[in-house]
């Protein structure tokens, strides 16, 4: 069996994987994190899938996580109408031409979208969104 450095990181799945747990472990905290949602675009699919998804509506490069929360300081006007994150791999992995768009065209309409290297860091920008204190801490 190879044992590459590629092995040792994360995919992009298992990056996913403990974002999410990490949102479910601070739900009954933060009840507003239950409206953050995967959006599954990516992934292998057979044709007739693929198909299926198209007609339905599916996107290329609509970014992995929304949370249609509005948030921010009114009286400075720099409210965010809801935080999007397209997450990558810690190493490796870089948004498409899609993706890139998308996150563009939502940061031009009043959101924050950022690409997040990582579940660290997609938590972290979570918490920072939500002004949430000290999530860093207790997710250890």
């Amino acid at each position: 069996m190879k044992h590459g450095r590629r092995d040792a990181i994360p995919s992009e799945h298992a990056e996913a994987v403990q974002l999410m747990q990490l949102v479910r472990l601070h739900e009954s905290r933060y009840p507003v994190l239950k409206r953050l949602f995967h959006v599954p675009n990516g992934g292998l699919r057979s044709k007739a899938a693929a198909g299926k998804l198209w007609a339905e509506g599916v996107r290329p490069g609509v970014p992995d996580y929304i949370l249609p929360v509005r948030v921010g300081q009114m009286e400075y006007g720099d409210k965010f109408n809801g935080l999007a994150i397209e997450l990558k791999r810690k190493k490796g992995g870089a948004a498409s031409d899609d993706q890139t768009d998308w996150l563009e065209w939502l940061d031009d309409n009043g959101w924050r979208a950022v690409v997040c290297k990582g579940h660290e860091r997609a938590w972290a920008v979570i918490c920072e969104y939500l002004a949430i204190p000290n999530c860093l801490e207790r997710a250890a």
